[in-house]
């Protein structure tokens, strides 16, 4: 672990591979993954002002890291429930993460491959972390459907993507819980659910399928029809989305389409942005990472990019072998593969 003593300010430095354009970087702090993590550490991120969580499904458990004084550090893990789903399959734990304050909300998704075929399993959980509160589940358990692949919170609401096996595909819906009341959402469309975002009683849905959309639902106006936010010249574009107080970004994992959809909230103007993978907004900053493929021909990278003039948004950072990315505010996680495993970092950006 380490820390950038000085306040880096240029136009353009370079910064162990990594290229900075009109950033700065007040302090970064890297963390190497321990013995008992997998190679699945880092599989998913969620970040805020005292937390950030880990997600390491393959070996079953959340990762947790707190702040004091200024500095993070390691302080414990979460564990599913004694006797849960999760337990009892012994992987998936950790599959999808966001946080709410000290709510952390956990998807537990794993598939199997057996005699049979495949089978999957899955489950949604939340925890209070600033308290001694066991670790609840809060989807339904008998109703032979599976959740765990997609969680979003914001305000205390739960919100999660719920279908038929194959996740993700057909029939799918999101649940929305607020303090034990569950509220079901579909779009409307018959395509499957594969990504969800919130902020503001906004409620963001992304879809997989040839003809994909993303759907923005206005929470607060429940008689409302959702927005359809799509690029027709596009396939698959829509499978991952991210929303901010001042931004909406819907992109895909695939290639083609080589787009990202930008929307500003404050006017609906739009742009495309070249380029696929993760998607993470926080202020006029958009964070796009995508790891490397099996084939090598697509390499982990992550580009950084400053929204406040939308009609040309700069890219202001670019960094290869990060395979993943979270904004929160002023904060920055990414993840990086080594040789010796896994190498989590966060760092204060303006």
């Amino acid at each position: 672990m380490f820390k950038l003593k000085q306040l880096l300010l240029a136009s353009l430095v370079l910064i162990g591979g990594c290229i900075l354009v009109s950033t700065q970087v007040k302090a970064r702090q890297c963390f190497a993954s321990e013995p008992g993590d997998s190679r699945d550490f880092g599989f998913a991120l969620a970040l805020s002002d005292s937390y950030l969580a880990v997600g390491d499904p393959e070996a079953n458990r959340v990762v947790l890291y707190s702040k004091a004084n200024g500095r993070w550090s390691r302080t414990g893990e979460i564990l599913p429930p004694e006797g849960s789903a999760a337990a009892k399959v012994g992987e998936g734990f950790g599959y999808d993460l966001d946080l709410d304050g000290s709510l952390l909300v956990i998807g537990a998704y794993t598939e199997r491959i057996n005699q049979l075929g495949v089978s999957y399993s899955g489950g949604v959980y939340k925890v209070l972390l600033d308290s001694p509160a066991k670790v609840e589940r809060i989807d339904a358990t008998d109703t032979g459907e599976i959740s765990g692949f997609s969680v979003a919170a914001d305000d205390g609401l739960i919100a999660f993507v719920i279908g038929a096996s194959p996740p993700g595909y057909w029939n799918s819906r999101v649940e929305l819980w607020d303090s034990g009341e569950v509220e079901q959402i579909t779009p409307p469309t018959d395509t499957g659910i594969s990504d969800l975002d919130m902020n503001n009683d906004l409620l963001l849905v992304g879809t997989l399928s040839e003809d994909a959309a993303a759907w923005l639902f206005d929470l607060s106006s429940p008689n409302m029809p959702p927005q359809k936010l799509a690029a027709p010249e596009y396939k698959y574009i829509g499978s991952v989305v991210a929303i901010s107080d001042r931004f909406i970004a819907v992109g895909s994992l695939e290639d083609p389409p080589r787009t990202t959809l930008i929307m500003a909230l404050k006017d609906g103007s739009t742009v495309l942005l070249d380029g696929f993978g993760y998607l993470s907004l926080a202020g006029n900053l958009l964070a796009r990472a995508y790891p490397t493929t099996e084939d090598h021909e697509q390499q982990a990278r992550l580009e950084i990019f400053d929204l406040t003039n939308l009609s040309n948004p700069r890219l202001i950072d670019k960094r290869w072998g990060i395979s993943r990315a979270q904004l929160k505010d002023n904060l920055l996680v990414t993840t990086r593969k080594t040789h010796s495993g896994m190498q989590i970092c966060v760092e204060q950006r303006t």
